[in-house]
């Protein structure tokens, strides 16, 4: 039976890492300091338990710190030096990892839901590429998504863990995860709708939004569209159209009712 590694044997792997791909420290720092991040990375009986994964994440989260420090321009050209900084960094955001894992659980929990499961699967390649040193660009996409299903199919807990999800590996900026019915979105009175959607939109940035009954943008269920319609859906595409990669918008209904919505404006689709 082999042993669990020590903090201090692991950071031996971690630094022995780093100098097999060619990085070099710009200020003296030795394994203690190494050791000192895992400890702080991942409680006592995780550490024993990821063994040297450990030691390899901890390189991976401090090139990763060093990458973002640099940003793309530089990266290119900057030489393979890394700094107490980013150990410094990593240390900071070590907690990252407990939130990630329990996201994970959380979604391997649901029963069913294969499709948001795939998405998330997607997701998750790119932030691991990222976080290899890849180009962040990567995760500038769209995060917008359209959930459909029948009554009771989930799409209201989907939408909860898929942004506790989001925000868990940093694709979200905050926790805010913030519930709207299409209706509520729609204006008495003349005027009121474009600051109403603006003001929903601004409250949810960088979280998430949660439209619920979404066909009713477009005047419900039926084929006709009330006087408010094409302005609540003129403001919301402009406005989550300049928050695309910031935040995720949800849009949820029943199947049919929601693809007559997304046939109401080419920009939807």
């Amino acid at each position: 039976e082999l042993a669990p590694y020590t903090a201090a044997e692991l950071a031996a792997m971690a630094r022995a890492e780093l100098t097999e791909r060619l990085y070099e420290m710009a200020s003296p720092i030795g394994e203690p300091e190494l050791a000192a991040a895992l400890c702080a990375s991942w409680p006592r009986g995780a550490l024993e338990a990821r063994g040297a994964h450990a030691a390899h994440d901890l390189v991976e989260s401090l090139l990763s710190a060093r990458n973002q420090r640099l940003g793309l321009a530089a990266l290119r050209l900057a030489p393979r030096i890394w700094h107490r900084t980013d150990l410094e960094h990593v240390g900071r955001g070590a907690t990252a990892h407990a939130p990630r894992a329990r996201a994970d659980a959380e979604l391997a929990a649901i029963v069913g839901m294969a499709p948001l499961k795939e998405f998330v699967k997607l997701l998750r390649a790119k932030v691991e590429y990222v976080s290899r040193g890849g180009d962040p660009r990567m995760l500038n996409g769209c995060l917008h998504v359209v959930l459909t299903g029948n009554p009771g199919a989930g799409k209201t807990t989907a939408a909860r863990v898929l942004a506790r999800w989001l925000h868990a590996y940093g694709l979200l900026r905050s926790g805010t995860l913030l519930e709207r019915n299409a209706l509520e979105l729609k204006g008495r009175h003349l005027g009121w709708t474009c600051p109403l959607v603006q003001e929903t939109v601004a409250a949810a940035a960088g979280g998430c939004l949660f439209i619920d009954e979404a066909y009713a943008l477009c005047g419900g269920e039926t084929e006709r569209a009330d006087s408010f319609a094409d302005e609540v859906l003129r403001t919301l595409l402009t406005e989550v159209e300049a928050h695309r990669a910031s935040m995720c918008v949800v849009l949820a209904g029943y199947p049919e009712a929601m693809w007559r919505l997304l046939e109401a404006d080419p920009g939807l689709q």
